[in-house]
């Protein structure tokens, strides 16, 4: 995922609080179950939406920004689960997430 580059409107969201992002690799891919994401998929992300424990969302961290099932452990650590198995999860202490956007729509690139 890069820097935002242009708008567009999506009529079904009443949220108005997006952003969307065209996927750069195949980590939220699975090749027999579903969600799956394929690289240059459009996912859209709200910033006011609460994320809970097993949602998408979009995580920018201190260690950079990715797009990730996201699991709410105990004693304050959050696990980072790429849908692709050839990716690997990972955990971080909430103090180091410096933002969690639940994703709220796709667009399948063909």
């Amino acid at each position: 995922m890069g820097p935002p580059v242009g708008h567009i409107y999506v009529s079904q969201l009443d949220d108005e609080k997006c952003f969307a992002c065209e996927l750069a690799d195949d980590s939220m891919s699975q090749l027999e179950s579903t969600p799956s994401f394929k690289r240059r998929d459009i996912v859209i992300f709200s910033i006011t939406a609460r994320v809970e424990d097993g949602d998408l969302a979009y995580v920018k961290s201190k260690d950079g920004d990715e797009f990730r099932q996201v699991f709410l452990e105990e004693e304050d650590t959050v696990r980072f689960h790429p849908l692709n198995g050839r990716y690997r999860e990972r955990t971080v202490h909430r103090f180091e997430i410096r933002n969690m956007c639940k994703l709220r729509a796709r667009f399948h690139c063909l």
